[in-house]
């Protein structure tokens, strides 16, 4: 009976023998796997005739050989890891118009996913998945940030989805403050144009976008966006580019960005379009930077008999410091924005002869974060925006009053906020 099931044994292994003989005779080598260590793998299938017995032995050795191909398939495969950050402020905010209000923010709380997958030769593919969320009320989205999919190798990276285009990639650097919706940082004075955001701060929808690999610290960036979603047969695509040199403490960047009939300021086959360039060094533990931001918006403007083409446009800068001190990290913040420049038919509204000269804005950010860890940080900060008679910028991802049509020109804002900021 003992000899009985010896032999059925043997006769099952001797056939799941051939047959994983077969598929690794004819089967490509996994992309982690080098061509010695395989060929050993496939002497052992191939080579030993299971009909010929070798007992015990022959099982191990196969059974090792088997492991090795099996390591080398799961270390081939996509390495998935899961990041996030969650935020949560209690702030203070008023204006002139409007009185104090204490709320909740969630200051850029996130959750991400990340994979590769080793190709071989060099080569890799991608992917990410990102989603903010409030932590204060629940409410979020599993990808309306940054999510794309692309391949990367020598020739640098491609990828498609929705992504930071080159001169929003400009402005996190240059923004000391953590969190990009904070009160505490200036995209309302630099990225938009008298309060009204242009896009050109904003991820691209549907695009494609291409990085050159670094050459002694200077890359470049293409990003494309099609017209998918056309209004009245309106052409509205969107491109951008950006130039970037790192050299140790130095970092400076210029990048340009075009979209075309989003008539959010403009009318009719509109192009909103901005150039912007910025500079950054470290000193120590002291990190200094400056920015400079023109935005421009042409297409038709005014109506009836007044119709016709114009341009607006304006400028604004910014300077910045970061010092930390142990575990102390202060903060200073400055941006201006100069007034609008009007031409053609823009004469109404903010660019009528009495209301241009005074639609620019200055804003003051101090900002104090206590290091608890590595991840977690207490963060302070106040904010003040002063606009001009004619002017109605506001803070950008917490506005006091979200409506830009609502708000009181000339009115000032200003707040302040105490919260815990933890990665992990």
């Amino acid at each position: 009976m003992i000899a009985d099931r010896r032999i059925i044994r043997d006769t099952n292994f001797s056939r799941s023998l051939l047959a994983s003989r077969s598929l690794l005779a004819s089967r490509s080598l996994p992309p982690g796997l080098d061509t010695r260590r395989a060929a050993v793998v496939r002497r052992t299938f191939i080579e030993v005739n299971p009909l010929q017995g070798g007992g015990a032995m022959t099982r191990k050795i196969c059974m090792a050989a088997t492991m090795v191909l099996a390591m080398t398939e799961c270390h081939a495969q996509t390495e998935v890891n899961a990041y996030g950050l969650a935020s949560a402020v209690l702030e203070s905010v008023r204006s002139s118009t409007v009185s104090r209000t204490a709320r909740f923010v969630s200051n850029s709380s996130l959750l991400g996913f990340q994979g590769t997958e080793d190709l071989g030769s060099g080569n890799k593919a991608f992917f990410q998945i990102e989603g903010g969320f409030d932590v204060d009320n629940g409410s979020g989205r599993i990808n309306n940030r940054d999510s794309y999919v692309g391949l990367q190798g020598d020739f640098g990276r491609v990828k498609l989805g929705f992504m930071t285009s080159p001169m929003r990639g400009m402005g996190s650097r240059m923004n000391f403050v953590p969190g990009s919706t904070s009160i505490a940082n200036n995209i309302g004075i630099m990225a938009t144009m008298n309060g009204q955001a242009t896009g050109l701060n904003s991820r691209m929808q549907n695009s494609i976008r291409y990085d050159t690999p670094s050459m002694n610290g200077l890359a470049g960036a293409l990003i494309w966006a099609p017209g998918e979603n056309r209004p009245e047969g309106q052409n509205n695509y969107a491109y951008g580019a950006g130039l970037s040199y790192v050299n140790g403490p130095l970092y400076a960047g210029y990048a340009y960005e075009s979209r075309n009939a989003q008539r959010v300021l403009a009318r009719g086959e509109s192009e909103d379009f901005g150039h912007r360039v910025a500079a950054r060094y470290t000193l120590g533990t002291t990190t200094f930077g400056v920015a400079w931001d023109r935005m421009e918006s042409r297409g038709e403007f005014g109506t009836g008999a007044a119709a016709g083409a114009g341009s607006i446009a304006r400028k604004s800068w910014s300077v910045s410091a970061k010092h930390t001190a142990g575990v102390h990290d202060f903060i200073i913040h400055y941006a201006t924005a100069g007034d609008m420049r009007c031409n053609g038919a823009a004469t109404a509204e903010q660019c009528a002869a009495a209301n241009s000269p005074f639609t620019g804005a200055r804003q003051l950010s101090l900002l104090y974060q206590y290091i608890l860890s590595k991840r977690t940080m207490l963060q302070a900060y106040y904010s003040r925006i002063n606009n001009e008679a004619a002017a109605r910028y506001d803070f950008d991802g917490d506005p006091v009053v979200s409506s830009r049509a609502a708000r009181v020109p000339g009115s000032d804002t200003r707040g302040g906020g105490f919260g815990i900021r933890h990665e992990f």
